[in-house]
């Protein structure tokens, strides 16, 4: 598990996003299959488990969200996979929420700190997976806070359009 201070700084280029949205394309038409009905031998539960997410994800973009020329907003992210998802899905606008300081050089994504989140216009979709469930813990150089979770979620509530949709996960046990 990688646990970032506040202050990390986690940059991407152009070319690597572009990269990583056209993995994402190959993953969005995989994902038209289905899920493979048991995790290669080759592969960790953690990584299996993230596929599936990732899998499941696009199913219910699809299923239930026509992101062509939406506004996305994307909470907690150190990595832009999901955003990248975004965009293949056909996403106008990516706008990443985070505590960290990002540089994801792509110009249609769009980051800012949280206490920028104000400033920024409603989004269309919000997307948080395996966020908000951190949120307060001080893991990802967010304040420690026994209610983090519930003023993100109420965060995201003020932030989504009034049609808009919040696609969130949360972990479960074993």
């Amino acid at each position: 598990v990688r646990t970032c201070t506040a202050g990390t700084h986690y940059k991407y280029s152009h070319e690597e996003i572009v990269e990583m949205v056209g993995e994402a394309c190959r993953v969005v038409e995989g994902s038209l299959r289905g899920p493979p009905p048991s995790p290669p031998r080759s592969i960790s539960h953690g990584m299996w488990m993230s596929q599936l997410t990732d899998i499941w994800l696009v199913h219910a973009l699809q299923r239930h969200q026509n992101l062509t020329d939406k506004d996305v907003v994307v909470f907690g992210s150190t990595s832009p996979w999901y955003e990248s998802i975004a965009l293949c899905l056909g996403a106008r606008t990516v706008t990443v929420v985070e505590y960290n300081l990002l540089t994801y050089s792509h110009p249609s994504i769009v980051t800012t700190l949280l206490s920028n989140l104000t400033l920024l216009p409603q989004f269309d979709v919000a997307l948080s997976l395996s966020s908000f469930d951190h949120d307060g813990l001080g893991r990802y150089g967010d304040p420690l806070d026994a209610n983090g979770d519930l003023k993100a979620m109420d965060t995201t509530a003020k932030v989504l359009k009034d049609d808009g949709v919040l696609f969130l996960t949360v972990p479960i046990g074993r």
